[in-house]
């Protein structure tokens, strides 16, 4: 079982956490170890203080990996929206005559489309938001348009570039750990494809995250990220002006902002204000 773990570090706005973690019974996940401290955190231009960033990150990664018995070589980093970019490009492959569409032909279509980039970052992975086959039907998976047979192969593409300060932090941090392999996961479409069912993403779909210091705005479609965009707003923020506006202290902010219907409603009746005139 120990082969099949696998170590994930995810960086919040005011938070950073580290687990190891691996397939259970019934496709369940199951965590082996985890740990999380907070630092600084970062706003919409980067983190506020790099120092506080990596003595955080190599406290909850000495936790974890002191208990845990084994050796993890690969590192899978959630990567948020400030430091990674989102280029967007439509991609057509022609061929002769019809063919039937492998593995290699849509390789070949995101590597098109790649060179024609010219983007300041380092390049870590791509998806579709779909692909078509010139006949206006729409495939928003690889697999779904696998064996199609066509002349003509097009793709509405998605590439990520990390900024090049974080990538050499991470590395220099994180390879000094015993870490061989480092794998950058744009955190905007792991949340997309997680929280949004596949139906939905068929459509625009829109996401709002809100951090304790910053918070991003993101557009979904099929399998890729149309645009995202990140403000230094977050529940810091908002707390900070629940409590001017109803004269609480920051605890009882949190309080309110728990207790919010998000979906559009008002603070539950069952919130009381004990320490209010």
């Amino acid at each position: 079982m120990k082969n099949e773990s696998v170590a994930i570090f995810d960086i919040r706005s005011y938070e950073l956490t580290f687990l190891i973690g691996g397939r259970g019974v019934n496709g369940t996940f199951v965590f082996r170890g985890s740990e999380s401290d907070f630092y600084d955190g970062y706003g919409a231009d980067g983190f506020f203080d790099v120092s506080s960033f990596s003595s955080a990150a190599t406290r909850v990664f000495n936790a974890v990996l002191s208990s845990y018995e084994g050796t993890m070589r690969k590192l899978y980093i959630a990567v948020p929206a400030p430091f990674i970019k989102v280029r967007t490009k439509g991609q057509t492959l022609s061929f002769p005559k019809r063919r039937k569409i492998t593995e290699a032909e849509i390789d070949v279509l995101f590597s098109s489309g790649l060179n024609e980039l010219t983007e300041n970052g380092r390049y870590v992975g791509c998806s579709a938001m779909y692909f078509s086959v010139g006949d206006n039907r729409r495939y928003f998976s690889r697999s779904d348009v696998l064996a199609t047979k066509t002349a003509l192969l097009q793709g509405a593409l998605c590439y990520y570039f990390v900024n090049e300060n974080f990538y050499a932090l991470t590395q220099k941090l994180f390879l000094s750990m015993g870490f061989t392999e480092i794998e950058y996961i744009p955190q905007s479409l792991a949340m997309a494809t997680y929280l949004l069912p596949a139906k939905t993403r068929e459509g625009y779909a829109v996401i709002l995250d809100v951090g304790d210091a910053a918070s991003v705005l993101l557009v979904a479609y099929g399998g890729g990220i149309v645009h995202q965009e990140t403000f230094s707003c977050g529940v810091g923020q908002i707390s900070a002006a629940l409590m001017q506006e109803f004269g609480v202290d920051f605890d009882k902010a949190c309080e309110i902002l728990a207790a919010a219907d998000v979906s559009g409603g008002f603070v539950k009746k069952d919130v009381m204000w004990t320490d209010r005139d």
